[in-house]
């Protein structure tokens, strides 16, 4: 994945995933840009472009490649977004399996 987000550290791309989908913060998942521009008003549009990225690659992870609904989905999960992000943080990871959990098995 490439994006203008490449001149941000990397700490910074996963601070903001895990501001943007409000990871440790509210109960359900946002999409909350303005807590991405706050991390960083100087490269905000740079975060929310690599946010963006990778949850639309997240969102395209089907149930089956991640089944079955057992107690090793979240890990299993979690790899397959490893495989798909690899230059994410665990940090990262899992507030897009949070997500991704919120939109797909409730």
């Amino acid at each position: 994945m490439s994006t203008n987000a490449e001149s941000v550290p990397q700490a910074e791309v996963d601070a903001a995933i895990v501001a943007y989908v409000g990871k440790g913060r509210v109960k359900i998942p946002t999409a909350d840009p303005d807590a991405v521009r706050s991390l960083d008003p100087a490269h905000a549009d740079a975060l929310l472009q690599y946010v963006k990225a990778a949850l639309l690659t997240s969102d395209r992870i089907e149930f089956e490649e991640v089944a079955p609904f057992d107690d090793g989905l979240r890990q299993r999960l979690y790899q397959r977004l490893r495989e798909l992000l690899p230059q994410l943080g665990t940090e990262a990871i899992e507030a897009l399996g949070w997500r991704w959990g919120y939109l797909n098995l409730r």
